[in-house]
Order: structure tokens, then C-alpha cells, then sequence
């Protein structure tokens, strides 16, 4: 599998198709309203994974979703893929697994890891 890392120019029609597909406007005054428990916090210093993994128990297939910022907020490179698995669980791991070799393959070894899977955090914690 290659990687290439888009041009600025990309990045940001891919976000303007992103706002009109979610808000049927490219207005980029319009943000999500949503009652999260928390926002997204740039690191303190060099790089920040964020990953996520969903499934569909009815088709037993999901997906996997990296994404790596820098200190200031940029996108530096992000990577979606297809897996195929058995429980959200499975899907959260594969996820971090898959970041990490990703963030490996860039050459960015020195990063925060962020994620939502409260299950996966608290096996990671468990493990220290």
C-alpha cells in the first residue's frame, strides 16, 4: 500500500465537499454542534494520532481511520481503510494498530495518541 501526501489545494476542497455535504453550505463560519465531552486539544510539541474504528455487526465489515496533526494544528497525513471484523472492540484495536504502524511508516515516531474507545484506553492503561 502507498501513501502520498496531498497538496493544501486538496485538503481544503475535500473540507469545503465535507461542509456542503453536512451543512448543504460550503460557509466555513458553520461548525458542528454537538455536545461532545471534549474538543480537539493540539499536543504540546511535535505530532498528535488521532484514530477511530467502526462496525457493522450485520456485515461484519468496518473501517479504520488515522489521522496525524502537527503541534500547530496542520494536517500532516491521514489514512482510511476497509477491515473486516467481529465487535467495535476489534475494530477500535485494529484502528490503533493500524496508526501506528501508519504514523511508523512516516517517520513520526515521537506522537500523542488520541482516541475514543474508553474500552481500549482502560486495556491499555491496565497493561502499564
Amino acid at each position: 500500500m502507498q501513501f502520498v501526501k496531498l497538496p493544501m489545494n486538496v485538503i481544503k476542497c475535500i473540507d469545503k465537499v465535507q461542509r456542503n455535504f453536512i451543512w448543504g453550505t460550503t460557509d466555513t463560519r458553520k461548525k458542528m454542534n454537538v455536545d461532545a465531552p471534549y474538543k480537539w486539544l493540539p499536543p504540546p510539541y511535535g505530532f498528535k494520532l488521532n484514530v477511530d474504528g467502526s462496525f457493522e455487526h450485520t456485515t461484519s465489515k468496518g473501517g479504520a481511520w488515522s489521522v496525524i496533526r502537527d503541534f500547530n494544528g496542520n494536517w500532516i497525513v491521514g489514512k482510511s481503510s476497509r477491515i473486516s471484523t467481529n465487535s467495535v472492540l476489534n475494530a477500535e484495536l485494529l484502528a490503533l494498530i493500524q496508526g501506528l504502524q501508519f504514523a511508523q511508516s512516516q517517520g513520526i515516531l515521537d506522537i500523542i495518541i488520541a482516541m475514543d474507545s474508553a474500552e481500549v484506553i482502560k486495556m491499555l492503561e491496565e497493561k502499564k
